[in-house]
């Protein structure tokens, strides 16, 4: 098992995550696009996700925008590990395209702080022009109202983490210093902890 950090948090992904596809921005940072997932942490650093690949929004754009000759899928890898070891295979007018990954109960903490005037400043549509769902929109918001610093999903790849060495617990501290004054961040932050336990 590989980990993952998640981006706001720091936390070392076990459990149910949600993986937000972003795109660099002109002025080199990321912003996030519509085609937020929820799902499993896969351990490879992407996302198990019910159903078939195919029937998922997100990666059927990626069929559309990847350049020629290059295919999301290929030697039995799932396209969010493709995007992570492949990528500057994947841009779009010559801007990296990636997403990042966040503990779902810290995501959930993010979004439940969000009120509507913050979902105002989130536009309907992305910057590739597709509709944003309310859930896209307040995820967006939430990144924003906490200035998470978005970067490519390989920036915050970690190693192969035991619980029983004491290897998480540097990151569970860190985060609970980050978030001392935040009870439901800090609820957050003991979910993931014992999900390493289990």
């Amino acid at each position: 098992m590989f980990a993952t950090h998640c981006v706001e948090s720091g936390l070392a992904l076990r459990g149910d995550v949600r993986l937000v596809p972003i795109l660099e921005t002109s002025s080199g940072g990321y912003e996030p696009l519509a085609g937020m997932i929820t799902g499993g942490y896969d351990a490879y650093g992407g996302v198990d996700v019910e159903g078939e690949l195919e029937a998922q929004p997100l990666i059927a754009e990626l069929r559309r925008v990847c350049a020629p000759g290059v295919r999301p899928e290929r030697d039995g890898r799932d396209v969010w590990n493709v995007l992570a070891q492949d990528v500057r295979s994947f841009r779009l007018a010559g801007r990296v395209l990636s997403y990042v990954l966040l503990d779902e109960g810290v995501a959930t903490v993010m979004e439940d702080s969000i009120d509507a005037d913050a979902m105002a400043r989130i536009p309907e549509r992305d910057v590739l022009d597709r509709p944003r769902s309310e859930h896209d929109r307040r995820m967006a918001a939430a990144l924003l109202a906490w200035r998470t610093r978005l970067r490519p999903v390989w920036e915050t790849f970690g190693g192969q983490y035991s619980a029983e060495r004491g290897e998480i617990q540097p990151f569970v501290r860190a985060a609970r210093e980050k978030y001392g004054g935040n009870p439901a961040m800090l609820a957050a932050i003991d979910e993931n902890a014992e999900a390493w336990d289990d």
